[in-house]
């Protein structure tokens, strides 16, 4: 995908602002996600910006009566690491009039019920939450 010296280039054609704070990686996704998203509808490009960024499966539901739609994260246990940086893409996406809720995936008790407590003391309360048991 773009190269360290041709990412200006996409940059400046898919009208994305430049943060040098943010790391090289960070930009490269960014661009690719747009790219993603150009051409397709709504819905969908929202759905492919919110996968480039969470590296899983996620769903839009759409909530019309309300003006407003929520991306579930099916793919991935608890919080996308990136979700600051997602969140200010998907506003430069989304039509205005509306509002994005954001819905994160966790473990449940039963998804737990394979461990004993000896084998969930190896484990912090987030790792439980979030790890693939």
């Amino acid at each position: 995908f773009p190269s360290h010296d041709t990412a200006p280039v996409f940059r400046v054609c898919h009208g994305l602002e430049v943060d040098v704070s943010k790391s090289v990686a960070f930009r490269r996704e960014r661009i690719k996600a747009k790219i993603a998203g150009a051409g397709t509808t709504i819905k969908q490009m929202i759905i492919n910006t919110a996968k480039n960024f969470s590296n899983g499966e996620v769903e839009v539901i759409e909530d019309n009566p309300n003006s407003r739609f929520t991306i579930k994260f099916v793919g991935t246990l608890g919080i996308p690491g990136n979700l600051a940086d997602l969140k200010i893409t998907i506003e430069e996406i989304k039509p205005v009039h509306l509002a994005v809720l954001y819905e994160y995936v966790y473990n449940t008790w039963e998804n737990l019920k394979v461990l004993t407590w000896a084998q969930a003391g190896d484990y912090t309360w987030e790792q439980i939450r979030t790890v693939n048991i």
